[in-house]
Formats: structure tokens, sequence, C-alpha cells
């Protein structure tokens, strides 16, 4: 599971770099977003760990340094400061520092903006961009697809060092949603007879 966040996640920061990078359209989308919502359906490929064809559906937002991603029974709240796993079929959140999150954000973000970003041919009003990460140990190939009719994020794919396929399309995608505050701090009162467990 935190392999998978952690490709979405790289995915979800290179949209970032599009916008650094790329041409008006997708620039005017998302360089002002104060923060990127999207539904996603994931298959794997290639993974010793799960079966081929798998699909995971799942729900993440980033904003800064802060997100929250939702797969299976699982969300996790990071909010720069807190690290939270809460696991639904068992009603228990482990927190953490935010310095502790293997995620590291700072990292994923580092990885995106050295990339090497290019361009395909639009085809059929999908405009391709691919990436390829200087820094990254994990990410060997990530490409995003842009509709340019509805200026919306489509689909993104990634290849890791070993070989696994991820293969996202995204079902919905927002940037500027108004979130609720403390959106991405885990609030116990609000999950009721949750055990919490407290690394820090």
């Amino acid at each position: 599971m935190k392999r998978i966040l952690n490709i979405i996640l790289t995915m979800a920061m290179a949209l970032g770099a599009i916008a650094q990078n790329s041409d008006n359209r997708v620039a005017n989308l998302l360089s002002n977003a104060d923060n990127i919502y999207m539904q996603f359906t994931c298959t794997v490929n290639g993974s010793n760990m799960i079966p081929d064809g798998t699909e995971l559906n799942g729900r993440i937002y980033v904003a800064n340094d802060s997100y929250r991603f939702e797969i299976q029974d699982v969300v996790i709240f990071n909010d720069g400061k807190e690290y939270s796993t809460y696991n639904k079929s068992v009603n228990e959140v482990i927190v953490f520092n935010a310095s502790d999150d293997e995620m590291n954000m700072a990292s994923i973000l580092n990885t995106v903006k050295t990339a090497t970003i290019t361009k395909t041919l639009e085809k059929n009003s999908i405009a391709t961009y691919s990436f390829a990460p200087k820094s990254s140990e994990t990410i060997k190939n990530l490409t995003i697809d842009f509709n340019t009719k509805t200026n919306a994020i489509t689909h993104l794919y990634a290849e890791t060092s070993d070989d696994v396929k991820y293969s996202v399309a995204i079902n919905d995608f927002v940037v500027n949603q108004k979130l609720p505050d403390n959106f991405f701090t885990f609030k116990p009162a609000l999950y009721p007879d949750v055990m919490v467990i407290d690394m820090r």
C-alpha cells in the first residue's frame, strides 16, 4: 500500500511540474492551484505482491506539503506536522510525526522538478507529457494525459525501476476545491471508539 501511495503522490506532484514546464493550457489549469483532488482507479501489473490486473479505487487530495489519501479501508492523513494512518477495518489509527512519513513530500517534489519533460504530438485532443525522473530510485518513467478540450487530467501511467506498471484512470479531477478546516489532520473525535496508538 505504501508503494502505491508513493507512486500516486509522485504522479499528483508531477502535475505541478507540468504547469511550470508546458504550454499555457495546462499551466492555466494548475499553476495557481491551492489544492488538487483526484478520484481514481489504479490498475497494477508486474508486481510480485499484487495479482496482475488488480484494480484499486481511491481518492487523493494534495495541498502544498499536506495530503490525504483514501484507498480500500485505509485513510492516510499528513498535515505537515502529524502523519496518521487510519485503518477502518480494525478502527485503529497510528500517529507519527510528519518527519517519520516515508513518503517525504519534499523528496517527491524534488524528483518531479528535476525530471526531463517531453511532450508528444496531440492526438484526438489528448496531449501526452512524459517524464524521466533523474533522481528517483523508484520511478523509471511517468506519463500524464491531458484533455485539451475539457482541460482535465485523464490518465496517469508509471513504470518503476523493477518493471511494475501502474495505470491510473482519473475519474474525477478538481483543483481549488473548498476543503474543511483541519481536513489533512486526523481528528479522533470524528471516529467513535477509535483506538489511537501514538508513536510520537
